[in-house]
């Protein structure tokens, strides 16, 4: 009796690992963005037991293979897989959906275009798309970039060597990562499909006085033109109290695309902006709060149809410059959230994020142990083509996403912890009421947290949760009554575990309010 009980238990184990063979996932476009073979990164989480290598796993779409590299993150107890991270490229036509599966089967290997070459000098990338050279000391984030020409071969130069990159103002001193010769630039990851470097030093003046600390990741697609760019910067100065009143904080590469008869191309909610540039003058779009949108360069002003914090516009945060000579273009993420932020180009070729803009003549104090990140894309062409640029990088704003069923992530797989979805049949029928409670209760705080996000009120003082430091955050009180003073204001931060709690509940409804909220 106790043999066939089981074999009965291992056979209804081997049939829900066999219903597992294709886990669905699906890819939504909600920016109405032609998303054109898009760079998708993603977490997939694995039943117990269900393969044991990252190679026993294919992609496909449409029931075809899909070139994807596959990297082990996790495995449960018995050694078996738990999470593995995908990499791939897709196109999804705007507002639309396409469905993934991932299954057991033989991959083939990925005809990579991914080359690296390292010199004690420099790290080069090419991606097929792109030639990339990348300073191993005085980290400029871009040395030189060169594209192809018909043939195949790089000849046609987008970014020559500089002096710019990673630029921050404070006591109207200029401070440069480019000025710092200890700067460490190392290839943190290499695959077929993706290649990561990883730069590591000081923004610093020319006299080798530190200001903060970075880290920027540079991310490398086989035959894309897509760079992303992740920039991290942090006071690290030993005592809590010491601050630093920044001016400035910008990325700015210099480009070949110079000259009168350059054209430059805005995002803008309901239609971007193009032009020529007649003569050597920048044009810009700032973010002076989050209800405020101001734009600087030859016509001094734009209609707005409502303010950024109303529309809520993923159209906004991206800028590109175009000539004869090729298309560079930089989208910003949450580029009014994080208010005050600007992008510019000009006529001399340079291109900015301005993560905290110089020109509005402002400054914030970033205290010791502060820190902040920020993602931004750029895109190369080696011809004009302003929608494929503006969607290449405005793209930024809402990442492809590959997703699980709720099912899927709770009950098939246990990935997420003991945990199941929110249909009440999975429930005792005396405990769903209790349930139903509860899961309103977690849908009344969610909008309580959306609400502090867009203003609150507390002990006489009334903020939103968007800006420099303060996005995706809520006011937790103000300790003096009535002063609105940074000093006088406590924030939730991380209080209750906050996006832990949305992630889960993200797993649980699949609803993508609690995954932005998470993110």
């Amino acid at each position: 009796m106790i043999k066939s009980s089981l074999a009965v238990a291992l056979m209804l184990i081997v049939a829900h690992l066999n219903d597992l063979c294709g886990i669905d996932l699906h890819l939504y476009e909600e920016s109405y963005l032609d998303r054109v073979s898009e760079p998708v990164t993603c977490g997939v989480p694995l039943a117990r037991g269900y393969c044991n290598s990252a190679d026993e796993l294919v992609l496909k779409i449409g029931g075809q293979p899909m070139p994807v590299e596959i990297r082990e993150v996790s495995r449960w107890p018995d050694g078996s897989l738990r999470w593995v991270h995908l990499d791939f490229q897709v196109s999804v036509p705007e507002g639309r959906l396409i469905n993934a599966s991932l299954d057991k089967g033989k991959r083939a290997p990925v005809d990579s275009n991914l080359k690296v070459e390292e010199t004690p000098r420099a790290i080069t990338v090419s991606t097929g798309r792109l030639k990339v050279e990348v300073s191993r000391r005085n980290f400029n984030v871009f040395n030189r970039i060169q594209v192809p020409s018909e043939d195949g071969r790089y000849f046609r130069t987008l970014v020559n060597p500089h002096r710019r990159g990673l630029v921050a103002w404070a006591g109207k001193q200029e401070f440069l990562a480019a000025n710092d010769t200890l700067s460490v630039v190392e290839i943190e990851s290499s695959g077929p499909m993706r290649l990561v470097l990883r730069a590591e030093g000081n923004l610093q003046d020319t006299n080798g006085l530190k200001l903060f600390h970075y880290i920027c990741r540079l991310y490398f697609y086989s035959d894309s033109p897509v760079v992303r760019l992740a920039f991290t910067f942090e006071n690290r100065d030993p005592v809590i109290e010491h601050k630093v009143a920044l001016q400035g904080l910008h990325v700015e590469i210099p480009t070949t695309i110079r000259g009168a008869g350059g054209a430059y191309d805005i995002g803008k909610p309901g239609g971007d902006i193009q032009g020529i540039f007649p003569s050597r003058v920048s044009m810009a779009w700032a973010l002076v709060n989050s209800s405020s949108l101001s734009s600087f360069g030859m016509e001094s002003f734009f209609e707005i149809a409502g303010s950024p914090k109303e529309e809520r516009s993923s159209e906004l945060g991206w800028i590109s410059l175009g000539s004869s000579k090729g298309m560079v273009g930089v989208g910003l993420r949450y580029f009014w959230q994080m208010w005050p932020s600007i992008l510019e180009v000009n006529a001399s070729g340079l291109i900015k994020a301005g993560l905290f803009p110089q020109r509005l003549n402002r400054s914030i104090d970033i205290y010791s142990g502060v820190a902040r990140t920020h993602y931004l894309r750029f895109a190369f062409l080696g011809v004009g083509d302003p929608e494929l640029i503006g969607s290449l990088v405005n793209s930024c704003q809402q990442p492809l996403l590959a997703l699980a069923s709720t099912s899927y992530y709770c009950q098939e797989t246990r990935a997420f912890g003991n945990i199941f979805d929110r249909d009440l049949r999975h429930y005792p029928k005396e405990n769903r009421k209790i349930v139903e409670h509860v899961d309103g209760e977690l849908d009344y705080g969610y909008s309580h947290m959306m609400n502090m996000i867009d203003e609150r009120t507390v002990n006489g003082v009334t903020r939103d949760s968007y800006g420099f430091l303060n996005w995706g955050d809520g006011l937790h009180y103000a300790w003096v009554p009535g002063e609105d003073s940074e000093l006088n204001l406590s924030w939730n931060h991380h209080y209750y575990d906050l996006p832990h709690m949305s992630c889960i509940e993200f797993a649980r409804t699949g609803c993508l309010c609690w995954l932005d909220y998470f993110l």
